[in-house]
């Protein structure tokens, strides 16, 4: 697979526990909010699977509809991506993608591993974080603040 043995796997295992707590998070906020499980089962897999497909992975970042791109932040699949990515092939020079104009570009390059967050894998990790709080924080006002029973 070309993983690289520089690659820390204490961040590889970081990245799958705080990925794996998200979903958890996640999965608690929409069932709260919802007042059955199938309406909580739609909506789940339907956000998911947005989250897929502009993650970073199915849609390189360069190639997400102008319109989408924004929401592409909100993925938390992204992140988890730009991190598993950067842990992996940091440092790593080959060049085995082309660009659109022919030129030979390294695996972080084609997938668009760069700037401040998704070049550097402990800032996505910090984002994963912080998106745990925010489900969390959803699950706590659902559970406080919506009422599913009928009188």
């Amino acid at each position: 697979m070309g993983l690289q043995p520089e690659g820390l796997f204490s961040v590889f295992v970081l990245c799958y526990y705080l990925t794996t707590m998200l979903a958890i998070c996640l999965t608690s906020a929409i069932s709260c909010a919802m007042s059955n499980a199938e309406a909580a089962g739609g909506l789940l897999a339907t956000y998911v699977t947005t989250c897929m497909y502009f993650g970073g992975l199915y849609i390189v970042y360069d190639e997400i509809p102008p319109v989408w791109y924004e929401y592409s932040y909100t993925s938390f699949l992204r992140y988890a991506w730009g991190a598993f990515m950067n842990n992996h092939f940091e440092g790593d020079q080959t060049k085995i993608f082309m660009n659109s104009n022919g030129t030979a570009i390294t695996i972080l390059d084609f997938y668009g591993m760069e700037g401040d967050v998704m070049g550097n894998e402990w800032a996505c990790l910090g984002f994963l974080f912080l998106l745990i709080c925010i489900y969390s924080g959803f699950a706590l006002a659902a559970l406080g603040f919506v009422n599913h029973s009928a009188r």
